[in-house]
């Protein structure tokens, strides 16, 4: 059986560093958990506080952030690359397509850590492309009605230790119109020769009637810097990325797969004053989403949602993760909804399901500055 998320420790406060990231707009909400959770590491390996030690534990926690930033990363506008380096990589990239690369142990360790994944077939898709000594393989790919999630490995591009802090790449994806998808989530392991990836993209919003779908990938390495803050008080260091070489481009296919079950049956629950509802549950053969939205308590806090999702009598692996839902048409203008992605394999699941919501989190504008509702909102639903 897959191991289950831990649950959310609800007499935990989250610290003022943290915070203050959030509050100068460098980290969001779905950020704060993973934030949080590193910070406890820090602690538990510190030596016992010293006069500096907060003010390093802060640092280090911008610099961990950072390093988490390639995720929303952009690519400059690929025009600025040149028409040489194009055709290089279209070169390379059709020489590449023909040679038959083995998807490397890593990869296969970051596909089989996640539930929804290890259930799935797969594509080998065995691409590569370099300029200079960066070379880009790009070695497996799945895509369903919720999620597009890609393998690749990087090598060849140099971060001199005593020039940068890390260096990481800078990734998107474009669909068939040229429409740049978003990111869920991705890991990999980015020290070493040979640095390997696992992207899932939110597909959900992809509009086409095609068996197959032809994508983009466009990686870039960057290193990192920090300096001094810009705004006189702060203590927030700001971050340059500087490109180490000129961005690969790959094209790929991937078939689609439509198979999904939708329950649009809107359900209402209260609790401590406040109503929430469920609006959406979508499960596909690699991920489960389910939407829930809310009359914020107070308009000027940010507000999330603690959830606690299980099938039968079983917890749903997976996560949960936020994902912010702003667009149209979810709910009244002025809520909040919260759609949480557990990547668990639950589409040939029926029966009896229960969300229970067990906390609204709002954060305000600095420091610990905390709202904490706590409460038992329950929605019960069958899966046909």
């Amino acid at each position: 059986m897959a191991m289950q998320p831990d649950k959310p420790d609800n007499n935990r406060s989250i610290p003022p560093e943290i915070m203050d990231l959030h509050n100068s707009g460098q980290v969001t909400s779905s950020d704060i958990v993973p934030m949080q959770k590193f910070r406890d590491k820090l602690i538990q390996s510190a030596p016992p506080p010293r006069a500096q030690f907060q003010s390093e534990l802060s640092e280090k926690l911008q610099l961990e952030y950072a390093r988490q930033q390639h995720r929303t990363y952009r690519l400059p506008s690929i025009a600025r690359v040149g028409i040489r380096p194009v055709l290089a990589i279209m070169v390379v990239a059709i020489i590449g397509a023909g040679v038959v690369l083995a998807i490397n142990t890593l990869l296969w360790q970051f596909i089989s850590d996640d539930d929804g994944l290890q259930s799935v077939d797969g594509i080998e898709l065995n691409l590569s492309a370099t300029i200079d000594d960066f070379t880009l393989n790009i070695e497996w790919g799945h895509m369903d009605a919720n999620r597009l999630s890609i393998g690749f490995a990087v090598s060849g591009f140099d971060c001199p230790d005593e020039q940068y802090l890390f260096c990481d790449v800078g990734v998107r994806l474009l669909d068939e119109h040229q429409a740049q998808l978003p990111l869920l989530s991705s890991q990999g392991q980015d020290e070493g020769e040979t640095r390997s990836y696992l992207y899932n993209f939110d597909a959900s919003s992809m509009q086409t009637q095609s068996a197959e779908i032809e994508f983009q990938l466009e990686v870039e390495p960057f290193g990192v810097t920090l300096s001094e803050p810009s705004d006189v008080g702060s203590t927030v260091m700001e971050t340059i990325q500087t490109p180490l070489n000129a961005p690969l481009i790959l094209t790929f296919s991937l078939g689609t797969n439509a198979q999904a079950r939708v329950l649009n049956v809107v359900q209402s629950a209260k609790d401590s004053g406040y109503t929430l509802s469920l609006h959406r549950v979508i499960l596909t053969p690699s991920q489960t989403r389910v939407l829930i939205c809310f009359m914020p308590p107070d308009l000027n806090r940010v507000w999330t949602t603690i959830p606690y999702l299980t099938a039968g009598d079983v917890e749903v692996a997976g996560g949960g993760a936020v994902q912010p839902i702003v667009e149209v048409g979810e709910g009244r203008e002025e809520e909040t909804c919260n759609e949480f992605t557990y990547n668990a394999a639950m589409f040939d699941y029926t029966g009896e399901w229960r969300l229970e919501i067990r906390e609204l989190v709002g954060m305000g504008d600095v420091g610990t500055d905390q709202q904490r509702i706590p409460g038992s909102w329950v929605f019960d639903f069958v899966v046909p």
